[in-house]
């Protein structure tokens, strides 16, 4: 017999300023657990820490130009795009008020949908445009940066090599307040070993 598990995540209220700065999310997340049903290792391995979530309907994210950036209901997500390494600092990817940017991301990065510079900073704007604080944010957008993958070199996201980050360095980033000062460019920058 199969249990269902379903989290539903309403869109916090932002203030209206920080929408408009950074865009805004439309609808309501719902997401179900399908985790024993979708086994993306055809041997059957499965990482516990990980876990699959399917959108019951429609969640997009209208960023500060208009743009509307929609997972589609149906869509499988499973944290993948954000790296392990920063999730002690956030929590998984499914708690707090990062998880409606992370099911946003990891749709956009798994569907290859812009470069991958555009779906990082989308990934920011999410999370700064849901109330996480602008340090938070910084460390776990240089995170994907660092981290995450790049298909811009014509891989596709399954096919590529994620980069390396690990929780010490996001921590002490995260500790020091490193980034804090730096503007999203600066942060991409370093993140690029420049």
């Amino acid at each position: 017999m199969r249990t269902l598990f379903r989290i539903i995540a309403f869109t916090l209220a932002t203030q209206p300023a920080i929408a408009q700065e950074y865009g805004k999310f439309e609808g309501r997340l719902i997401l179900e657990d399908v985790a024993d049903a979708y086994d993306p290792d055809p041997e059957g391995n499965v990482d516990p820490g990980w876990t699959e979530f399917a959108l019951l309907n429609d969640y997009s994210f209208v960023d500060s130009r208009g743009q509307r950036w929609t997972a589609p209901r149906g869509t499988v997500v499973n944290g993948a795009s954000i790296p392990k390494a920063a999730w002690s600092i956030m929590g998984g990817p499914w708690s707090g008020r990062h998880r409606n940017a992370a099911v946003i991301h990891d749709y956009h990065c798994a569907e290859l949908i812009s470069n991958s510079e555009t779906v990082h900073r989308l990934f920011y704007d999410g999370l700064r445009a849901n109330g996480v604080s602008k340090s938070k944010a910084k460390v776990m957008y240089y995170a994907v940066l660092v981290g995450g993958s790049d298909w811009n070199e014509g891989a596709s996201f399954n096919g590529v090599t994620f980069g390396q980050v690990t929780e010490e360095e996001l921590q002490k980033l995260q500790d020091s307040g490193a980034l804090d000062g730096l503007s999203l460019t600066e942060i991409e920058l370093r993140a690029s070993g420049q």
